[in-house]
C-alpha cells in the first residue's frame, strides 16, 4: 500500500475525465461488529484509456476478510471520447509499484 502523497494535476484541468466501470468483490469471510479491518489498495491494470483499481480487506490477524476492484476509464471531458490515461498518472502508477 503506497503511503506517500502524490502530486498530480487536475485531469479535467487537461481535458481528461475518469469514469467508473463497474466494482465487483465478494466477501471470504464475515467480519463481527467491531472488527478493525485494514483495507489495501493497489493499482492492477493500466492499458490505453483504462485502468483498474483491486481492493482486499483483512482482519488484524491477516486474514482475508474481501476482495474486490473498481474499474475506471479516462475520456475527452468535451466528447467523452475515450483517451489513454495521462502520463502524469502512468509515472505515479509506476512509481508507488514498481513490481
Amino acid at each position: 500500500m503506497c503511503r506517500r502523497p502524490t502530486e498530480a494535476p487536475a485531469p479535467r484541468a487537461q481535458g481528461a475525465v475518469g469514469l467508473g466501470l463497474g466494482s465487483p468483490g465478494g466477501d471470504v469471510t464475515r467480519a463481527g461488529f467491531g472488527a478493525l479491518l485494514a483495507v489495501g489498495v493497489r493499482c492492477v491494470a493500466v492499458r490505453g484509456a483504462r485502468f483498474r483499481y483491486g481492493y482486499a480487506s483483512v482482519r488484524d490477524a491477516g486474514a482475508l476478510m474481501a476482495e474486490g476492484y473498481t474499474g475506471h476509464a479516462c475520456v475527452d471531458a468535451a466528447t467523452l471520447a475515450p483517451t489513454r490515461v495521462p502520463e502524469w498518472l502512468r509515472k505515479a502508477v509506476a512509481a508507488a509499484d514498481p513490481g
